[in-house]
């Protein structure tokens, strides 16, 4: 062996015939069409501006507990709330809010044998200002006068119970009632 040569390698044979791997279609459970997805962003869309509608009007209490059933849960910032009534006196303590939201996304949750219509998970974020808006913000920038970010997340349940709600117009007819069974809001900023 010449001192410049190399000692051979140990490489494996890769000579022999070559083999390419299958595609296999694995089946989806609990697949989702395009139009239940569509519809259920529209369902989620006329959710937000309801409740927010709602959560920002002037009798909150008294109307934004129909969203709500003995089984809801609200977690406020870390405070755990369960049942309607509770909820309802939880936010007739709160002052007025006025809410922007900066984003929205939801999505299905599939695997529910007890409905034909799957629950839907919507996260939310956005600004809420509590109190009455100043008409000018002053320069101190003191806490309580400006609006907080927060981060808002949703899980809507179809209620079989209910009646949909009469539909106008420019409505499309809806047989799905839904009502908030879970609703976990954290201020972030």
């Amino acid at each position: 062996m010449a001192t410049n040569e190399k000692p051979a390698e140990n490489k494996p044979n890769v000579k022999g015939p070559q083999t390419t791997a299958k595609r296999i279609q694995v089946p989806r459970p609990n697949k989702i069409s395009r139009p239940e997805v569509d519809g259920i962003n529209r369902t989620a869309e006329g959710f937000l501006q309801l409740y927010y509608d709602l959560m920002d009007g002037s009798q909150r209490d008294a109307r934004i507990t129909l969203l709500y059933r003995d089984t809801s849960l609200m977690i406020w910032n870390g405070e755990t709330i369960t049942g309607v009534e509770k909820i309802k006196e939880f936010l007739a303590k709160m002052p007025e809010s006025k809410h922007e939201i900066q984003s929205w996304d939801c999505h299905p949750i599939p695997g529910s044998a007890t409905t034909t219509s799957p629950p839907i998970l919507i996260t939310v974020s956005g600004t809420v200002l509590h109190g009455t808006m100043p008409t000018k913000i002053p320069q101190t920038k003191k806490p309580g006068v400006l609006p907080r970010v927060f981060s808002q997340t949703f899980v809507l349940a179809h209620d079989p119970a209910s009646q949909p709600p009469a539909t106008t117009s420019d409505q499309p007819a809806s047989n799905e009632v839904y009502y908030v069974r879970s609703d976990t809001l954290r201020f972030v900023g």
